[in-house]
């Protein structure tokens, strides 16, 4: 198994509290929310008529979504990186190119290449994520398949925590 991997980096709004990985860089994962999870933290939970119509629906679903990931992952699979604080990777440029297409960031991004110097990685597949409004049966069941790594026909994601080294960013 390789330690080669590659990530979206985005300098986007919430990504400003964050500092940008530059290459040849060396950087401990794990240890804070990453941006996606801090944006999560404080996004809309009551109406606002600045929001667009749905963006509290979009914010408690997706909560919602994580918290029951978490609460599987630590009480079946304590050992695996939490999608709280990892950093998201896949496996090949291919995929990220993939990813990159499909991510709604705004502003600058680049893919990143990635060596894992040490640390945990797990392999989770798309297929069981979702956007759609679910009770917790379902996003348990779901979130069960995606920390056994159950393999989907969709993109795979790789979630990382410990030491990186960056070596070289693939400008898009």
């Amino acid at each position: 198994m390789s330690n080669t991997y590659f990530h979206i980096q985005a300098v986007a709004p919430h990504t400003t509290a964050f500092r940008p990985f530059s290459v040849g860089g060396i950087y401990t994962i794990g240890g804070q929310l990453n941006p996606y999870l801090s944006r999560l933290k404080i996004s809309a939970t009551r109406g606002h008529p600045s929001l667009p119509p749905g963006e509290t629906q979009r914010s408690y679903i997706f909560m919602l979504r994580e918290s029951v990931f978490e609460n599987v992952r630590l009480t079946c699979f304590p050992h695996l990186p939490s999608r709280y604080t990892a950093l998201w990777m896949c496996e090949d440029l291919e995929t990220a190119r993939q990813w990159h297409v499909r991510l709604p960031h705004q502003g600058d991004r680049q893919i990143l290449e990635i060596r894992l110097l040490e640390g945990a990685t797990h392999t989770a597949y798309e297929d069981h994520i979702t956007a759609l409004p679910e009770n917790i049966d379902e996003l348990e069941r779901r979130a069960d398949l995606y920390w056994r790594g159950v393999k989907g026909r969709q993109l795979s994601e790789v979630l990382c925590t410990g030491r990186i080294e960056i070596l070289r960013a693939i400008p898009v």
